[in-house]
């Protein structure tokens, strides 16, 4: 599963809304709905944030997200 559904799963588990994760991991919720609909990329750092939020750990998450990250830091 990519990192973007991975995320929007578990956020759907914990019952946030896009604005509730925004708040708790300091970003925007237009952010959050484009990078749960892979339409953007986003910063290391908000990705960072967004999993500490969610409580998801980098080893839960799949080798796509590996890639992201390099792509990211590229």
């Amino acid at each position: 599963m990519s990192i973007n559904k991975t995320c929007r799963q578990k956020r759907r588990a914990m019952e946030l809304s896009q604005a509730e994760l925004a708040k708790l991991a300091q970003t925007t919720q237009s952010t959050i709905a484009n990078f749960e609909a892979g339409k953007t990329s986003i910063a290391s750092k908000t990705l960072d944030r967004i999993l500490t939020t969610l409580g998801l750990d980098v080893s839960e998450i799949s080798t796509e997200f590996l890639d992201h990250l390099d792509s990211i830091k590229s």
